[in-house]
């Protein structure tokens, strides 16, 4: 398992620097890496089922596996809040 992030978020930044145009509070972009990712998506529904849209939510693991093995085999979960930002999971 490995994981890192980017985005204007990632590090402190001046406090007018913070506020993006529009009122946006900065973003982190965060990459996570997994042996296993059906187990490990598993184990995420049950934790932050808020991650994943309704029909995943609604097929679990198996919906998400189909998903994951077209194209790239990336699952990407834009807009997720966490700790009060806003975070892109690829």
């Amino acid at each position: 398992l490995y994981a890192f992030a980017y985005g204007s978020g990632v590090f402190s930044q001046a406090k007018m620097a913070k506020q993006q145009p529009g009122g946006v509070p900065p973003m982190i972009d965060m990459v996570i890496a997994v042996r296993n990712p059906a187990m490990w998506h598993a184990r995420n529904m049950l934790t932050n089922p808020h991650h994943y849209p309704w029909w995943v939510r609604w097929g679990g693991h198996w919906a998400l596996r189909k998903v994951q093995n077209m194209g790239a085999g990336i699952w990407y979960v834009p807009y997720v809040k966490s700790e009060g930002e806003v975070r892109h999971f690829f």
